[in-house]
């Protein structure tokens, strides 16, 4: 009698492939349209802090003005219709910008859709719950002239946010958890 051997079901020796998983397209930082920009903690769009600041002009085509504020001349202040003023400033008088800031002022909810803004999506007209909701982390400085909540990449960059009646109004990059009351001088 010869012996019968009984052969079960075999394991696969190969694993399934796997469906690749699409990368996510970053998109392009378009310099004609400000919302496109993203607020890091060293730049905002095309801005950069150390950078030469006499450069900027190429770099903003999407404003049709800049302007040196009277008696700063290390101070730039780009304007657009429909969108929050943008300063840098070279306080320091070396020729880089040190500190770019936006500015909604009082009709900050007039600059939610056209504002750049941070990865986690805060900008110009956020509210101030959003913002605690998308930083948890995030600090308050109570600061006597302006009060305001900052947050650092633990590199000693930071970005601070100053809000009224409960939006953002006022974000500046810089490497210090400070928003200048008066940013000439």
């Amino acid at each position: 009698m010869n012996p019968t051997s009984s052969v079960g079901p075999t394991a696969s020796t190969t694993a399934p492939t796997p469906t690749p998983t699409p990368t996510p397209t970053k998109l392009a930082m378009d310099l004609a349209d400000p919302a496109s920009w993203i607020i890091g903690f060293t730049s905002v769009g095309p801005l950069v802090i150390g950078d030469n600041i006499s450069a900027t002009d190429r770099l903003m085509t999407a404003f049709s003005s800049s302007a040196v504020f009277e008696g700063c001349p290390s101070i730039l202040s780009f304007d657009r219709p429909g969108f929050p003023n943008l300063v840098i400033a070279d306080s320091s008088d070396n020729g880089l910008v040190e500190l770019i800031a936006l500015e909604g002022g009082p009709t900050s909810s007039d600059f939610t859709a056209t504002s750049p803004r941070t990865t986690a999506g805060i900008g110009i007209g956020t509210t101030l719950d959003e913002l605690k909701t998308a930083y948890p982390a995030i600090t308050y400085q109570d600061d006597h002239f302006t009060p305001h909540y900052t947050l650092t990449d633990g590199n000693g960059n930071w970005i601070n946010f100053a809000t009224s009646e409960g939006l953002v109004n006022k974000i500046v990059v810089r490497p210090m958890p400070v928003i200048p009351r008066e940013i000439c001088g």
